[in-house]
């Protein structure tokens, strides 16, 4: 089975490492010149693509530990709150996406890429997650609702502004809403690991 394994680790440095279970005796890390605090990496297009807390974006292939071919797809570019959370999103149309924890978002053009800024998700949803975030075209999930994006709390995420950081947000509301029974304070008594999201086995694409 072939099967790789692509971690964020280290407290406060978040350095990269990958494993294939099935071929590699020890963890392999991952040097970007110099580069540190990575916020997320995605499989993407037959690559990892891992972007840093000031938007440069690196690909690496790992079929090879001793050739990576890392390369720089974007460099630094600006944000609206160095603090926030960023995440590596495909789209359900298999477009590639980042988004701010204060949830404005970016699609990555090609073929020279660059981010834009967008500010409607159309008929597709995003669950966002420290350990996972997925898109789902919303038709496809009874009570799914299209143009929103549903978070889990995050692990040094939590937004003080709000008494939850566990919700919806609803683009074409421009708000947040609760949707789940209890809130993040109870969740992380519960477990010092964030949640992560399930999904069903369907053809979502």
């Amino acid at each position: 089975m072939n099967c790789v394994i692509v971690v964020i680790f280290s407290p406060g440095l978040h350095k990269l490492a990958f494993i294939r279970p099935t071929k590699d005796p020890t963890w392999n890390r991952i040097h970007v010149d110099h580069l540190i605090n990575f916020d997320d990496v995605l499989y993407y297009d037959n690559r990892f693509y891992a972007i840093d807390n000031f938007c440069r974006l690196v690909s690496f292939d790992t079929s090879d530990p001793c050739n990576l071919n890392i390369k720089l797809v974007v460099g630094k570019t600006f944000r609206t709150n160095s603090s926030n959370k960023l995440y590596l999103v495909q789209s359900y149309k298999g477009e590639f996406l980042r988004v701010e924890r204060e949830f404005k978002y970016w699609i990555l053009t090609s073929p020279e890429p660059r981010w834009i800024e967008i500010n409607n998700l159309g008929d597709g949803a995003l669950f966002l997650g420290d350990n996972s975030s997925i898109s789902v075209l919303a038709s496809h999930f009874v009570g799914c609702k299209a143009n929103c994006i549903y978070f889990t709390h995050d692990d040094g995420a939590i937004n003080l502004r709000r008494s939850c950081d566990m919700g919806v947000y609803d683009y074409e509301a421009e708000r947040y809403m609760l949707h789940y029974s209890m809130d993040s304070a109870p969740v992380s008594n519960i477990t010092a690991q964030p949640p992560i999201w399930v999904v069903p086995a369907l053809d979502l694409f």
